[in-house]
């Protein structure tokens, strides 16, 4: 496989749409996230746990994404503002502020070989 993708996804603007093409009933998505996608590599690598021959890259920014579920979160959870990069080598947090019901917190960290 080899792919590639780039957008803005605005889910305060797909949530309607997509709610009503596949109704999931507690949950709703809001927000927006902008994405820079790109993977590349054969199953038979993955298969083979060969997955340093697996070129998976790029970073997603969060801008008040929001995600409810009357199950999991009902409170929600609300990333205020958030960058994750990624390649092969490693995933890299940028500062992110996260709010669940009345707590929020920032999170920040790399994460090496997570590949293995």
């Amino acid at each position: 496989w080899d792919a590639y993708l780039k957008g803005d996804f605005n889910f305060d603007k797909l949530w309607p749409i997509m709610d009503r093409l596949y109704p999931m009933p507690g949950m709703e998505l809001g927000g927006d996230i902008k994405a820079d996608l790109s993977t590349k590599g054969t199953m038979a690598d993955v298969d083979a746990e060969r997955y340093d021959r697996l070129n998976n890259a790029g970073s997603a920014t969060f801008t008040n994404f929001t995600y409810e579920d009357s199950l999991l979160y009902p409170d929600g959870l609300k990333v205020v503002s958030g960058t994750i990069e990624f390649n092969p080598a490693f995933i890299a947090v940028a500062p992110t502020t996260i709010v669940t019901g009345d707590s929020d917190f920032t999170v920040k960290g790399r994460i090496d070989n997570y590949m293995n």
